[in-house]
């Protein structure tokens, strides 16, 4: 529950009611952990919260478990949910994604192939019918929705909609540090080191929000920028030289700029919006260059300024 601390109630409410739906016509019985910080939402408001999405009403099948941990952030609270999980599967999902209306029954399907122990899903942009929102699809970190349906080997994971066996959720925690958000790549990664296939199922469809207006872009752009410097000093990378950053930042901006051009006709942005939605992508990319910088000079500007 820790992004209904941003986005509210109501967007957890849907989620739970969508996935109790799901739920209820599977050949299963399920269990529903909701794993929250008190501190922010409170046990009493997640109960009511469970009871407006007649979460147990819907799904009699679910076993209804409300988790408080506090002080835990959003991969601390994915922790603890995977410890007290009792499945043999664990799907972890957020309060603030749109699931698609099989999005549960194509987790199930995706373990009907053994050679799968970890599987993450399609998370695109939804809703996408604003200037923003069009420009959030187009060149932030999600790709747009694939009607593909082939699974697939990836190095990439959405904590939103990523599922493994419980045991390796056990045996490969997602880290929990000074970053905002990359932990679940980790996860990926240590998984990976260790002889193991992470794929990548497209069925498994769900909608996430921009991450607020264009301040909030600003926000998460400097917060990536915090991240990645922690990442390069715990690998002990010397700081890039002025050639080497330039050629990183000229690198991602043809990337974030070829998203722009391949991909406005698919999001249905205007001829009039693309410039100013690839002026977008270019800012975003220089302001996570200035969380970087502000970070190597001032390890903790970018958490005191920018609350979690």
């Amino acid at each position: 529950m820790d992004n209904a601390r941003t986005v509210g109630l109501t967007a957890a409410r849907r989620q739970l009611a969508a996935l109790a739906v799901q739920a209820a016509i599977l050949p299963l019985r399920c269990e529903l952990l909701v794993v929250h910080d008190p501190a922010d939402i409170s046990t009493a408001d997640v109960e009511r919260t469970l009871d407006e999405a007649a979460v147990r009403a819907v799904a009699p099948c679910f076993d209804v478990t409300v988790l408080a941990v506090p002080g835990a952030r959003y991969y601390a609270l994915k922790n603890a949910g995977s410890r007290a999980a009792r499945g043999a599967i664990i799907l972890h999902t957020d309060a603030d994604v749109v699931i698609e209306p099989d999005f549960l029954a194509a987790v199930v399907q995706a373990f009907d192939r053994p050679e799968v122990q970890v599987v993450t899903g399609n998370t695109y942009i939804h809703p996408c019918e604003t200037v923003l929102e069009r420009a959030v699809a187009l060149f932030w970190h999600f790709p747009l929705r694939s009607e593909d349906t082939t699974p697939r080997p990836s190095t990439m994971i959405n904590a939103n909609s990523v599922a493994a066996h419980r045991e390796m959720f056990l045996r490969f925690p997602f880290p929990v540090d000074r970053r905002l958000r990359g932990a679940c790549q980790d996860f990926g990664a240590d998984v990976r080191a260790a002889g193991h296939v992470t794929w990548q199922d497209p069925a498994i469809r769900c909608g996430h929000p921009k991450p607020g207006g264009w301040l909030g872009m600003a926000r998460r752009a400097l917060w990536q920028g915090h991240d990645r410097c922690w990442e390069r000093r715990w690998r002990n990378e010397p700081m890039a030289g002025p050639v080497r950053a330039a050629r990183g930042l000229r690198l991602s901006l043809a990337g974030a700029l070829g998203r722009v051009r391949h991909g406005a006709v698919r999001v249905r942005a205007r001829p009039a919006e693309v410039p100013l939605i690839a002026a977008a992508a270019v800012g975003y990319e220089l302001l996570v260059r200035a969380g970087y910088l502000v970070t190597r000079l001032a390890p903790d500007a970018i958490p005191t300024i920018f609350k979690d």
